[in-house]
This record gives C-alpha cells, structure tokens and sequence, in this order.
C-alpha cells in the first residue's frame, strides 16, 4: 500500500511539473515536447521555446489553444523593424510575411523596447504570426505556461 500511495504522489508531481505536448504545424521544429512548468516564472533566455494561450480567434486561431514560439528578445532590448525586417538589439531576427500582413489588418510592431516582464517571441516558419505584428505584440511573462523540451 505505501508504494501504491508514494506512486500516486510521484505521478501527481511529475504532472505538476511536466506536460506533454504535440505540434501539428510547421511552427516550430519537433512534432512532440515536454512542457516544463517549473520554468513559468523565469529568467527566459533568448532561443528558449515557451509555450503561453493566447486567444488567436479574430484570426481564426482557436481562442483556447498552447501557442509556442522562440524567445528572441528581452526586456529592455530595443526591437525594429527596417525595410520589413525585424531586429531585436541590432541583431537581424526575422522578415515580415506579406501574407501575415494581408490578414485583417495586421500591422507591423511600432519600435521601441520590450517593456519589463515581457518578451519578443517568433515562431519558426516564414509566415508564423508571431511578436513581429502589432496585434501579436510582445508576450506577458505571467502567460508563460512553461519552457518546451523537444523529444522528437
């Protein structure tokens, strides 16, 4: 009985800590993570993937969904976006996407410095929808679900 009981406390703290995740997209590379929840709080570091909800609907994401994208920029880094591509402290990041751009009025973000306790994020793909768009916008650290661990 006490090994049935010690089981049940060490899955329940597994799961506490650890998620499992799939990725359908071409969002990221991987298909399959681990969610660490233990890293929801910081410090992030740039090229940790993080996973956060964010409420996609208006551009017919799901309102519900674990989004995941690659920290590329921290607070008080400065970020712009010059001729449609996007840097974050002097460092080319990334390109805007035009079709990114078509949908609904999508701008890109204004310039400026990633305020405290929030992050510039992108996902991997050309046309990811990410903090490179002004209806994006940078990433709430309090949103942060976890780090993401690739399994394969």
């Amino acid at each position: 009985m006490l090994i049935l009981v010690a089981s049940v406390v060490a899955i329940a703290a597994i799961q506490e800590r650890w998620r499992l995740g799939v990725n359908v997209t071409d969002s990221l590379p991987g298909q399959v993570f681990l969610i660490d929840a233990g890293r929801r709080d910081g410090p992030f570091v740039r090229g940790e993937v993080v996973a956060f909800r964010f409420d996609g609907s208006r551009w017919g994401y799901p309102a519900d969904a674990v989004w995941a994208k690659r920290v590329a920029g921290l607070p008080g880094e400065r970020v712009a976006v010059v001729g449609g591509v996007v840097f974050v402290a002097g460092a080319r990041v990334a390109v805007l996407d035009p079709g990114v751009l078509a949908r609904g009025g999508v701008k890109p973000l204004p310039a400026g410095a990633v305020p405290p306790g929030m992050l510039f994020v992108l996902g991997a793909s050309a046309d990811s929808f990410d903090s490179r768009y002004a209806e994006f916008g940078f990433l709430p650290e309090e949103d942060v679900l976890g780090v993401l661990r690739t399994l394969w």
